[in-house]
């Protein structure tokens, strides 16, 4: 960890390096602000609460599921038809020429319809013709 002070800012930064893991360092940074008045936290008690009910029957017990079998994981590639590849790929996919290995095997998911907001005619209605579909219109 780093410690620096520029007056009443105190910022951390952290550098984790696991190759095993990771593929670069991951850094984290975070600010925090020197208060003058350190009484200044709300008057609410934090009580701690079991989440998990038969958490106390096995103390030792952690919940977890094994690589891949998350019963959400493919979630956001069957909803997307982003290959499961490039959602766990790592730092390379986060390029624009990791696309041209996605030409073959991505087709995009057919179009939302838009929900209606308000009322009047505008509400829900299809763009005129010609018009670019979407929020912004732009590129």
């Amino acid at each position: 960890y780093r410690f620096n002070r520029h007056g009443d800012l105190l910022t951390v930064t952290g550098i984790l390096e696991d190759p095993v893991y990771l593929a670069e360092p991951y850094v984290l940074t975070e600010v925090f602000r020197l208060t003058t008045n350190p009484n200044g936290f709300p008057l609410t008690a934090c009580e701690p609460i079991e989440e998990l009910p038969h958490l106390h029957e096995n103390p030792a017990l952690v919940p977890h599921y094994l690589p891949g079998k998350h019963p959400a994981m493919n979630e956001l590639t069957d909803r997307t038809n982003i290959p499961l590849e490039a959602v766990l790929g790592g730092p390379e996919t986060m390029y624009p020429e990791y696309r041209k290995r996605l030409k073959d095997k991505y087709t995009p998911p057919p179009p939302v319809a838009p929900a209606g907001r308000g009322r009047g005619a505008g509400a829900g209605a299809a763009p005129p013709a010609g018009a670019p579909a979407g929020r912004g219109g732009g590129k």
